[in-house]
């Protein structure tokens, strides 16, 4: 546990250094294009909490983030309250920011959770900066474009771990239903679907498509 706490502290302490915005606008992170980053520290004898998010600017969008980690933060804590392991349960929270078009901007929460047992989740916000508002597949595509991507992550996933997509979970994970697309990110060239542990596999795992190719 001392040498995980070590490790976070270094990170850490990196992330600190170059937070700002202008140091962003300097040297560009591809997976952090937009937003100031905001590190959170906290070391307990109880519980180790590493966390960073952006601040974009846009205040519906830095609300909405704000809540989530605010959330993320107080059921990590009740989910430890009684806890009786050996180490110090860990929770770190990252960041991934994308703009697409100068309009449409995407958060992804990279959300690592230890306490008994490891767990890996992806969170995605979507924000449209010309309506000042939130959006999701529905709002930028036809109604058939769904059952398209069902179809495409299917053939993909089944070429990688076809023993594995044999189990119901992927099947219905798969599916073309709204909610089974709910985590992706827009990036300047394509759509990054992102499916958690369970859902389709017992690992997480993600699905790409040409962006264009779906417009």
């Amino acid at each position: 546990m001392k040498q995980k706490r070590i490790i976070i502290l270094l990170c850490m302490t990196f992330f600190m250094s170059g937070c700002s915005k202008q140091a962003l606008k300097e040297n560009p992170n591809p997976h952090q294009e937009i937003g100031s980053e905001v590190a959170e520290l906290h070391i307990g004898t109880k519980a180790v909490t590493s966390v960073s998010y952006p601040k974009t600017g846009y205040e519906k969008l830095d609300t909405k983030i704000a809540q989530k980690i605010r959330k993320l933060k107080s059921d990590f804590k009740k989910d430890t309250e009684n806890y009786r392991g050996e180490s110090a349960p860990e929770l770190n929270i990252n960041f991934e920011s994308y703009m697409k078009d100068k309009r449409y901007l995407s958060v992804r929460l990279l959300i690592y959770e230890h306490i008994y047992n490891n767990k890996e989740i992806s969170q995605t916000l979507h924000y449209d900066i010309e309506k000042d508002d939130f959006f999701d597949l529905d709002d930028l595509f036809e109604d058939d474009f769904l059952p398209y991507v069902s179809k495409q992550a299917r053939q993909y996933f089944q070429s990688q771990y076809p023993e594995e997509c044999k189990r119901a979970d992927f099947r219905i994970g798969i599916s073309p239903v709204t909610q089974n697309y709910q985590e992706f990110v827009l990036q300047k060239d394509k759509l990054v679907f992102y499916f958690n542990p369970g859902m389709l596999f017992d690992q997480g795992v993600s699905f790409s498509m040409s962006f264009n190719k779906l417009a």
